[in-house]
């Protein structure tokens, strides 16, 4: 079973190498990762972005969480079954995450926080990227507004 765990791992390696230099070769500024939950994106894209650091490439990791919309249970996609469609591209603010990275892309300064409440405490939410987090307990955003002026 170990053999079939390190042939797997190093097979992995391996297509993570060839991704970074195809990144390279390509002088892609921006990378997208789509999947399933529990597929292997957030894993892939620290790999991704340590291989690319370590041939001289800066590089961040940004979660898609931070443009999710808030749930309204009235109104979000269903699955086949009913329940609630959390993994619906439909999910993500898409013209917030289109206008945010068009601007790190003309090189304006953006600060990455954690989340929103951080951002929002430090004075910085006007130049955080995202400018929420998304409280999964909850099924919404957490922004100034949500929190009352209470952190």
């Amino acid at each position: 079973m170990q053999e079939l765990i390190n042939k797997s791992e190093a097979r992995y390696n391996r297509e993570i190498a060839r991704v970074v230099d195809r990144i390279l070769d390509s002088e892609a500024r921006v990378v997208l990762l789509s999947g399933p939950s529990g597929s292997g994106k957030t894993t892939s894209a620290k790999r991704i972005v340590k291989g690319l650091k370590s041939k001289g490439q800066k590089s961040i990791y940004l979660s898609m969480d931070e443009w999710f919309k808030t749930v309204d249970l009235a109104t979000i996609d269903r699955d086949e079954f009913g329940n609630p469609d959390y993994e619906s591209p439909c999910r993500v603010d898409i013209d917030l995450l289109n206008r945010q990275i068009n601007e790190l892309l003309e090189g304006k300064e953006k600060q990455l926080f954690l989340d929103y409440v951080n951002a929002w405490s430090a004075g910085n939410a006007e130049t955080a990227i995202g400018r929420f987090t998304f409280g999964f307990k909850v099924g919404a955003r957490i922004t100034a507004e949500s929190l009352n002026g209470e952190l």
